[in-house]
């Protein structure tokens, strides 16, 4: 048997994202999810009348006989030693359950006519102990019944009486759980693993010979993602589910429509095990990696797939620090479910442009109360992967990076740390060309800008925790570069409080005015936000005033003036936990009496509190002003809670570009695009990178693509991406 193995370029990196190219463009798409047997993992799914089994290697197992919407109470199949470990799990010609077990003395094989409430007595199989962790499998196939284990094939002629090892895979393969087709063929999908060639993929394979030998070898994955299971859809499609093995991990699917050939562009992310969700509460519980996944076809052609949630992190949240194995029903083109709504909003009914408005705010009903790209029960997401260069600079800025363009042409960034970097070659490398001097007690630098004179403008403000002085807010002003600074002070009237936040960019409008967002700093008694101040210049920043008061909870804001004259910005829209715009569990709306009560409104059940610090919610919202500022269009929330803060950048077609941090799920900064001007927003992200929460800057390249950069939380350096919208 040949061990050349072709591996196209693209499937060198491993997982879903490539820290040196690419960028995932994704839908969302409505899928149901539930825990089904906790405190166990490596799960394995079968038929059995009409009945879904899943089970997991310590012996649980679990039933549905409404095709995956609900699920019984968890049983042990019997027999099992606390040494035992489930390794497969089928049903045979005759409607029996088969199981297989293996402890370090035998594997055993037990059949049940009664769906595993009884088993007959074990059939012990002559092979090596320990057949390794990957679940295995059964088929029927040439009225013989054949058992996948790992790196062995076993058969049976006598309907399970007596086994006999058929063949040993090939050396480096392993994961092998094959199907038959419809017109007989056997195909299969295993893990090659050649640690000194660097492979470690799946490979597509069939077999002529009923599972003997293994031919034309097709490498179908990234590196690192294991095979689970191959079916065959309604429709003739393979779909191949499969686990990744490095982060954000998981379980995930591909499908092919020229049986095996080649495979689509298309990712479906079934679950992501280092972050998953669990429908207890609608709050994301970190969890440790996990990557299992076993799939079946149910009768009304829905895919049902059981993957390993990973043990949860914290002990405390409910559910244990235990693993737990789920299940997710969903197709290709997504479920078929009613619209959602957002019960924070007191309202389920959408105006006639579809979004929800209490008169506060809009929003779209998906935007719903949690954040997070792929954490809600009943969805996932489905991306594809697009060019792009991922850069890397360890030693430029921090948190709050704020890049912006030189009338010279060059680019130039500053942040937290008060040091400005430039780069002449669009982004691609940076130099240290000067430090920002800054006053103030505990100066903390909120914002960057650049006048068309070449003017540097640092905005910052005193850090004063613990105390009830306003804080104060200044320029730092240099027209030499940063070789020389004048700071100016601003009035801290009409907000008591000045640089809360950072990460904004002091913009000129095209009458040559400045426009400074001044963020509001919270009330040390936590009652609220002050609310942001628009500041305007007309000396090229020698002095401020003029103000524009924002509506408390507009947070690290960013504007652009578009061609029409019309001011968009880009906000932080926050609130407490306790203001109008509200997340409680239903048994405290009695604090609410004179709102609509939310209980048994029939689709999913009212959320529980989700807190991020003191119990703020933030989402990015977008506001108009047709004055240069002065009046604003009502907040529309554009991202889902906690993704934020954001910038805005207009390309040379006239798109408009929203990128902000992602701060649930796994992080990292994301993008958005209007066509019209900041209107509507398409429904499809982009992943630009995966990474720590921070803050996200943005600049259109003389090419017309973008540079978007990261700064982490509690880091130094940034990381870019060079990209385009599709």
């Amino acid at each position: 048997m040949s061990s050349t193995y072709e591996i196209e370029p693209k499937n060198r990196d491993s997982g879903d994202y490539s820290d040196t190219e690419g960028i995932l463009r994704f839908r969302r798409i409505r899928v149901e999810r539930q825990e089904v047997l906790l405190g166990d993992s490596d799960p394995m799914i079968c038929l059995y009348g009409q009945d879904i089994i899943v089970a997991g290697k310590g012996g649980g197992l679990v039933k549905s006989h409404d095709g995956g919407i609900s699920w019984g109470t968890t049983r042990t199949i019997p027999g099992m030693l606390p040494d035992d470990k489930l390794c497969a799990l089928g049903v045979d010609a005759n409607d029996r359950l088969m199981v297989a077990t293996w402890s370090e003395e035998a594997l055993s094989i037990q059949f049940s006519d009664d769906g595993a409430v009884t088993f007959g007595s074990p059939v012990t199989v002559h092979a090596p102990a320990g057949p390794g962790t990957a679940p295995g499998r059964f088929i029927t196939c040439e009225r013989q019944l054949l058992l996948f284990l790992n790196t062995a094939v076993f058969a049976s002629k006598d309907h399970g009486a007596n086994w006999s090892k058929l063949t040993d895979l090939p050396a480096g393969w392993s994961h092998l759980r094959p199907t038959v087709l419809s017109d007989g063929t056997m195909v299969g999908t295993a893990l090659v693993d050649e640690v000194e060639r660097g492979i470690r993929h799946t490979f597509f394979v069939n077999s002529p010979d009923g599972g003997k030998t293994w031919q034309d070898r097709c490498c179908v994955t990234r590196k690192g993602e294991i095979p689970g299971d191959l079916l065959e859809l309604d429709n003739g499609h393979l779909a191949l589910t499969y686990g990744q093995e490095s982060n954000p991990y998981g379980a995930r699917a591909i499908v092919s429509s020229d049986g095996g050939k080649t495979w689509d562009n298309l990712v479906y992310v079934l679950t992501v095990g280092r972050w998953n969700g669990t429908t207890r509460e609608p709050r994301t519980k970190k969890t440790k990696a996990a990557s299992g996944v076993a799939s079946m076809l149910s009768t009304d052609g829905v895919i049902l797939s059981a993957f390993d949630r990973g043990p949860t992190v914290n002990p405390t949240d409910g559910i244990g620090n235990q693993a737990a194995i789920g299940v997710v029903r969903w197709t290709t083109e997504g479920l078929e479910k009613p619209p959602l709504f957002y019960p924070s909003l007191w309202t389920d009914k959408a105006d006639k442009n579809g979004y929800l408005d209490n008169g506060l705010v809009r929003m779209r009903p998906d935007d719903r109360f949690e954040g997070g790209d792929y954490i809600e029960p009943y969805e996932m997401m489905a991306y594809h992967r697009l060019p792009a260069e991922q850069l890397h600079f360890p030693d430029v800025g921090s948190k709050g990076v704020v890049l912006c363009r030189h009338p010279d042409g060059s680019l130039l960034c500053t942040s937290r740390v008060p040091i400005l970097y430039s780069s002449t070659d669009e982004g691609r490398t940076w130099q240290q060309t000067a430090t920002v001097e800054r006053v103030g007690n505990h100066p903390f630098t909120f914002g960057f800008g650049i006048t068309s004179r070449g003017t540097l403008l640092v905005s910052c403000g005193d850090r004063m925790p613990g105390t009830s002085s306003p804080s104060r807010g200044y320029i730092a002003r240099s027209e030499d570069g940063g070789r020389s600074w004048q700071h100016i002070q601003l009035a801290p009237h009409p907000i008591q409080y000045v640089a809360g936040g950072e990460a904004n960019r002091t913009i000129e409008l095209s009458d040559g005015t400045l426009l400074m967002a001044c963020d509001g700093w919270i009330h040390e008694d936590r009652k609220g936000y002050t609310g942001e101040v628009l500041l305007r210049s007309s000396d090229d920043g020698r002095t401020w005033g003029d103000p524009t008061v924002m509506p408390p909870g507009c947070f690290e804001s960013n504007m652009l003036e578009l061609p029409s004259g019309t001011l968009l910005m880009a906000t932080r829209y926050q609130r407490w936990a306790y203001s109008q715009d509200l997340f409680r569990k239903h048994t405290t709306l009695e604090h609410f009496l004179d709102k609509p009560r939310l209980l048994d409104y029939g689709t999913w059940n009212p959320p529980s509190q989700n807190m991020i610090g003191w119990g703020r919610f933030k989402n990015e919202a977008i506001l108009l002003s047709q004055d240069r500022g002065r009046n604003w269009t009502t907040p529309t929330f554009v991202t889902r809670l906690h993704e934020c803060s954001a910038d805005v950048v207009l390309l040379p077609d006239g798109k408009v570009v929203l990128t902000y941090d992602e701060k649930g799920g796994v992080c990292g900064s994301r993008g958005l695009v209007s066509s019209d001007g900041g209107l509507t927003w398409e429904q499809e992200i982009y992943v630009l990178c995966w990474g720590h929460s921070g803050r996200t800057s943005s600049v259109v390249r003389k090419d017309g693509s973008i540079l978007t950069l990261l700064a982490g939380v509690e880091e130094s350096g940034a990381r870019g991406t060079i990209w385009r919208p599709q």
